[in-house]
């Protein structure tokens, strides 16, 4: 059995998202967590890095895809100089 639970806006207007100097007028405190990605293998590094920029593997294969469009064009002219 499931049970599915509607809610509206007015669910959430306790919820009080505050970044800055209004953190501290709120009462929120931040503690920042620094991440060793050193101690993980190779495959744990890439999902973690995957996970929080899950837009650098199409960045990367793109760059790979001009850089290989830069050597077949500009080596054979660096050849020549």
């Amino acid at each position: 059995m499931r049970v599915v639970q509607i809610y509206t806006s007015s669910d959430f207007s306790k919820l009080v998202l505050c970044y800055g100097p209004a953190q501290a007028e709120a009462g929120v405190e931040v503690e920042e967590v620094e991440k060793d990605l050193d101690t993980l293998d190779e495959q744990a590094q890439r999902a973690a890095v995957a996970a929080d920029a899950p837009e650098l593997g199409a960045l990367l294969a793109e760059l790979r895809a001009n850089l290989a469009e830069v050597r077949t064009r500009v080596g054979p002219l660096v050849k020549e100089v």
